[in-house]
């Protein structure tokens, strides 16, 4: 069977569909019959709170659910054109073999034949606003349909949103088929409807986001449903996108130093679909959580930090120096400065914190690491200032670091407390995870600005020079 006879057939349903749900509005306006239709369940609606953030409600008496009254006591079985169209596309080999149609799977096959249309009609009612049949609305709607099931590959578009950061800007290309992007309305929605099933702090986490970093043109196995729901539910599946994702992240931090993150890719059909709600974008959830635990304690009631305008190039920047690969020491700082945000610079991440600094100061592993890191930094620092002036005493600041590292090592009970602050004349103290965190996103953005200086080499001539 053709494309052109498989949408006479769908043609003829949905206009046959539209009939009866004319029919059944004409009843209920003239009071012969009592409103049959019934509604979506936790259809959203979104607002914005005063820090700026999306907020949504919900409502289930808002958004009817025409595909219902389709289905009510089977009332499809009594449709002709829904009949000899189920005959159609049942004869057709690849619809059959793509959804896996068979005799003994009566759910599935009715789900296909039947239901899908009672969704197709749905959505375009929604989408055209009208009960009515129109050829130029129906078939963007029908090319929708046709494709998902008759393409080997489809294309996706995949948005991660960032959590808890105000952008300036509305979009900005960071490199080929890849930009930030502000969040349109349409796909705010759609994030809250699919994501509706999850616990509430999770969805007030998930929903404080006004951005997203949008990968373009991402290819589908579409081969079988089968094939494609695996794609589509496996993490695995996008495992290129989430190490792009650590390299942005630590650029993001690396120049803002806040907290940030994300929870979900949100995977978006690219002019394909046999799946709709209402009028909401065609959306595919997928969690992968990666922001500090600390988010879910209450943060969503905060005011998020602005990024700076001017900052938005340094972290483009810094993020292709990252993809395109280079030295293994710079990959290392960003990572564990990564670590260190997600763990809410926790003690432990002083681990972390000199872990980065010997692997982009040391370049080997004889002597004292206390003294050649102290030497190196000193020598970086009157290079590149650090607005920190504890860092004028750097062999004490550095000391302080090996020595808190060594309380963690050794199970200190005291690593909240008196240990983890240094005091500094006049009688200033510290914290030396914040410091360290400081110092190393510091020297990274240094080292991203001034290749030269990357090679520990060029910093022990500088203070020989100096000397």
């Amino acid at each position: 069977m053709s494309e052109k006879e498989i949408k006479e057939l769908v043609k003829k349903a949905v206009d046959d569909g539209l009939s009866i749900l004319r029919y059944q509005e004409e009843r209920v306006e003239q009071e012969e019959i009592a409103d049959p239709f019934s509604f979506y369940e936790q259809f959203p609606f979104l607002q914005w709170s005063k820090n700026g953030l999306p907020d949504f409600s919900y409502s289930s008496v808002a958004k009817i659910k025409y595909s219902n009254l389709f289905l009510k006591g089977n009332r499809y079985n009594d449709i002709q054109s829904w009949k000899t169209l189920q005959q159609g596309l049942l004869s057709n080999k690849d619809y059959v073999t793509f959804y896996g149609l068979t005799a003994e799977e009566e759910v599935a096959r009715n789900y296909h034949t039947y239901f899908f249309i009672a969704d197709l009609i749905d959505h375009y009612a929604h989408v055209y606003g009208k009960l009515e049949y129109h050829e130029k609305a129906f078939e963007p709607v029908f090319q929708s349909w046709y494709g998902a099931w008759s393409k080997s590959e489809l294309k996706v578009d995949v948005w991660v949103p960032i959590l808890f950061l105000h952008f300036p800007v509305g979009e900005v290309e960071l490199g080929p088929g890849l930009a930030l992007r502000q969040i349109d309305d349409a796909r705010q929605l759609s994030k809250a409807y699919f994501g509706r099933h999850l616990n509430s702090k999770l969805q007030q986490v998930f929903a404080s986001a006004t951005h997203a970093l949008v990968f373009e043109d991402w290819v589908v196995d579409n081969t079988s449903l089968e094939a494609r729901n695996d794609f589509l539910n496996d993490p695995n599946a996008f495992s290129d996108i989430i190490d792009h994702l650590d390299y942005l992240m630590g650029s993001l931090r690396v120049v803002t130093g806040e907290d940030t993150g994300y929870g979900q890719l949100l995977v978006f059909p690219v002019g394909w679909s046999d799946q709709w709600a209402a009028d909401l974008l065609p959306c595919f959830p997928i969690e992968q959580h990666d922001f500090p635990a600390s988010f879910l304690n209450q943060k969503w009631k905060q005011t998020p930090p602005k990024v700076k305008e001017k900052d938005i190039q340094d972290i483009a920047d810094i993020y292709k120096s990252l993809s395109k690969g280079g030295r293994k020491s710079l990959e290392v700082g960003v990572q564990k400065l990564n670590s260190i945000y997600l763990n809410d610079q926790s003690p432990e991440s002083m681990i972390d914190i000199l872990t980065a600094l010997e692997a982009l100061l040391l370049d080997e592993v004889h002597g004292d690491p206390v003294y050649k890191l102290s030497m190196r930094l000193g020598s970086l620092l009157q290079i590149a200032p650090f607005s920190r002036k504890e860092a004028n005493d750097i062999f004490k600041v550095v000391e302080a670091l090996y020595k808190y590292k060594l309380s963690i090592l050794k199970g200190s009970s005291h690593l909240n407390g008196k240990e983890r602050k240094i005091s500094f004349y006049p009688k200033k103290k510290i914290d030396v995870v914040s410091f360290g965190t400081d110092l190393l996103r510091h020297i990274l953005l240094t080292f991203f600005k001034n290749p030269q200086m990357q090679e520990p080499a060029y910093l022990d001539r500088m203070l020989i020079n100096r000397g």
